[in-house]
């Protein structure tokens, strides 16, 4: 089982401003504090487990005169009715990755319960959905029993946007959706005299304009 450290090893791809309001990217919000994501579809992605379920039911047709035989093909149908019933009913999964408090929250399905530690504090470990589907999780070293998925595609790009975007003392990650911020993060972190990256870089990580980056400069590259 592999993981990722905590380096910005490539440029990710850009977030523009119409990934905002386009349901297939799911975001819920994003701005120089908070990214917040839903990372499940309602409903949908309980049908595969329901459509097993039904599918193994029909295995009790070939003995359709046994009372008993009907009895668990109604029952496992009723089974798979009531797993996508469940999952339309409760809301997705939502990651929260707040810049500001260094924290990551996983809010599960029932919104009953939610994991909340330190990003910093955390470790990544790459495991497999059912479908064999490489996922990436963040569990949190002093309380393991804390952990959720945190990337469920593209793993290296996404991961590396995730980890940039929580250095709260790099500019924000390129794209058109973090432009109308970037001034209002600038200025913070100008304020607080350019403290140095949480996290090493192998790429450039620039401010906005040419003017901002040799004021950053005088404090330290990269």
């Amino acid at each position: 089982m592999g993981y990722y450290d905590y380096m910005i090893r490539r440029t990710p791809y850009v977030i523009d401003k119409e990934h905002i309001t386009n349901n297939d990217v799911r975001l819920l919000q994003l701005d120089d504090g908070v990214y917040k994501l839903q990372q499940s579809f309602r409903g949908w992605d309980m049908a595969p487990q329901a459509g097993f379920v039904s599918l193994l039911s029909l295995l009790f047709l070939f003995n359709i005169n046994e009372l008993s035989a009907m009895i668990c093909f109604g029952i496992m149908n009723s089974l798979a009715l009531f797993l996508l019933i469940y999952a339309f009913r409760v809301p997705p999964r939502v990651l929260i990755l707040d810049r500001l408090n260094d924290e990551v929250t996983f809010l599960k399905r029932n919104r009953k319960k939610s994991i909340t530690f330190k990003f910093s504090e955390g470790e990544t470990r790459i495991g497999y959905l059912e479908d064999f589907d490489e996922i990436l999780t963040l569990r949190e070293k002093e309380n393991r029993r804390n952990t959720g998925i945190i990337v469920e595609i593209m793993l290296e790009d996404t991961w590396a946007r995730y980890v940039w975007f929580m250095d709260k003392n790099r500019p924000l990650p390129p794209g058109t959706a973090f432009d109308p911020y970037r001034e209002k993060d600038f200025q913070r972190r100008k304020a607080e005299g350019f403290p140095p990256p949480l996290y090493p870089s192998l790429v450039p990580t620039p401010e906005a304009t040419p003017k901002q980056q040799k004021e950053r400069e005088k404090y330290w590259k990269g």
